[in-house]
């Protein structure tokens, strides 16, 4: 049993401190706001974390304090902000706050992901970035395809492919292409 608490340095308690004596098996502490109620009762719940208070326990044998304070309340009980009167009971108060936050960066990375996916394929799944690319290979293929019917020089570029509008095989000459390109305007 606590026999008396000394607070000093917490909350509304001073350098000087305060004692409280004489106190029984149960002891009933009540006053106005900010009079030091909850302060009392953390130090009674966790005295190591308040270096400037103390607690003299009956024969000097500390025994297991269970305190009810807003603390406790806040650890123990949550309300739902999706559902009103719904609570949550007990000490998983963060894991729920953990699987809403992780909801909420599921939500995120679903809205990131479809943006991607409509950036990528558009927003009727036949355009964006993919149209693009095959637009651009198109266009290529066109393009090399007027240098080999139209320029004689570049006619060794395309050794093998002079009948074929293969686009794998342009595709893979391209390389020598561009070596012959360079080679022909550095020469004329």
């Amino acid at each position: 049993m606590i026999e008396s608490i000394f607070l000093a340095r917490e909350g509304c308690f001073g350098s000087e401190g305060e004692s409280m004596n004489g106190l029984k098996l149960i002891n009933y502490v009540f006053g106005p706001n900010a009079s030091g109620k909850t302060t009392i009762s953390r130090v009674i719940e966790n005295p190591a974390r308040f270096e400037h208070c103390t607690l003299s326990w009956k024969a000097g044998t500390p025994l297991e304090c269970l305190v009810y304070n807003k603390d406790f309340v806040d650890r123990h009980f949550s309300a739902s902000e999706s559902i009103p009167g719904i609570y949550t009971f007990g000490e998983n108060i963060e894991i729920s706050a953990e699987i809403a936050r992780l909801k909420s960066a599921g939500v995120e990375f679903g809205n990131g992901l479809a943006t991607l996916k409509g950036t990528l394929s558009g927003d009727d799944g036949d355009g964006g970035k993919t149209k693009e690319k095959i637009e651009l290979k198109d266009s290529i293929i066109k393009k090399l395809w007027r240098l080999k019917t139209g320029y004689g020089e570049f006619k060794p570029a395309f050794r093998g492919l002079n009948n074929r509008k293969n686009t794998s095989q342009i595709d893979i000459s391209w390389r020598l292409v561009r070596i012959h390109l360079i080679s022909y305007l550095s020469s004329n």
